[in-house]
């Protein structure tokens, strides 16, 4: 409702006193939201852990390619979205394994996996 009203500050809502919440704005806010469970994860994840070395956690681009990642993917999605990231491929394969060693994403099958 919050973007609906912001869609809505001009003359028309002082007319009608009547806010209707669209698709667009529906469809944006589940697009944040989903966006946004993915970060959640990730510092919650870091934050159960108490991990203490600098070598454990996850950087920031590693958190950027994590939060682009679907639920299940393959090597190949993973590598579009890191060339899109500027992510050489080799980097690309110490992050999976990071991630998978984390519990960020599981290994399902050969160059198939799954966010956690």
């Amino acid at each position: 409702m919050i973007l609906t009203v912001i869609r809505n500050i001009d003359e028309d809502f002082k007319k009608t006193n009547v806010l209707i919440c669209n698709d667009e704005d529906f469809e944006t806010a589940l697009a944040i939201v989903r966006k946004t469970i993915d970060y959640s994860l990730v510092v919650s994840k870091l934050l159960s852990r108490n991990v203490n070395t600098d070598k454990d956690k996850l950087n920031s681009r590693e958190i950027t390619l994590l939060g682009h990642l679907n639920g299940e993917f393959t090597r190949t999605n993973a590598l579009e979205i890191a060339e899109r990231l500027k992510i050489p491929e080799r980097t690309l394969g110490h992050i999976l394994k990071k991630l998978v060693k984390y519990d960020f994403i599981e290994r399902v099958s050969q160059g198939k996996y799954k966010k956690m």
